[in-house]
């Protein structure tokens, strides 16, 4: 009976190989040899490495969609939860190909649509954001850069971990993490009123 291939064996292969390598760097015989399959299946089934990449975000990006991602259903605290959950998993699985694909991106332009493809969680997050803004549940501000707050602590604790002994990353409870997120951004009482005028001096008769 033949050996059943996975895909998603072969596309960790190739997140591994070229967040290791980089780009340039990893060849398509070191994957097929980190995946153990041979050449031949690899470019049967994917073609070239950059195809392996977009592949594997695209799977990514449709299991964060499908977990509910970035869903607006009226409740902040959940909303916000559910997708610090879903992006901690997403940095812990490929966050480490995130830096290397950007360093390598004006070499490498076949990797930009790659790297778009994680920007769609980015762009979802702030569309949320946006609108609990609206809203005035959130402060205004640029969402991008609300965005960054909330996920970009994820992405830094995961490129410490493991590369770096010297420094020992916490572990993110996301609870607390989302909750001084909202309370660092939930709007003053009365914000947004007008305050009162003061009242205007008596002038002395003489």
């Amino acid at each position: 009976m033949p050996k059943l291939i996975s895909d998603d064996r072969i596309l960790d292969a190739a997140v591994a190989t070229v967040a290791e390598h980089g780009f340039a760097g990893a060849t398509t015989r070191q994957i097929a040899t980190v995946a153990e399959v041979n050449e031949v299946t690899l470019f049967r089934k994917f073609g070239t490495k950059a195809n392996l990449l977009r592949e594997a975000m695209v799977r990514e990006l449709a299991a964060f969609e499908d977990a509910g991602g970035a869903r607006y259903s009226g409740d902040v605290h959940a909303d916000l939860r559910r997708v610090v959950e879903l992006y901690r998993g997403l940095v812990e699985r490929r966050g480490r190909l995130i830096p290397v694909l950007l360093a390598e991106l004006p070499r490498w332009p076949e990797l930009r649509e790659v790297v778009e493809i994680p920007q769609r969680v980015i762009a979802s997050v702030a569309v949320v954001l946006a609108r609990y803004q609206q809203e005035g549940v959130l402060e205004p501000e640029p969402p991008l850069l609300a965005v960054a707050s909330l996920l970009a602590p994820l992405m830094v604790l995961e490129l410490v971990r493991g590369t770096n002994e010297a420094l020992s990353p916490p572990v993110l409870v996301v609870e607390d993490h989302v909750r001084r997120f909202i309370a660092g951004r939930t709007p003053a009482q009365g914000s947004g009123s007008s305050s009162p005028k003061p009242k205007p001096r008596r002038q002395s008769r003489r």
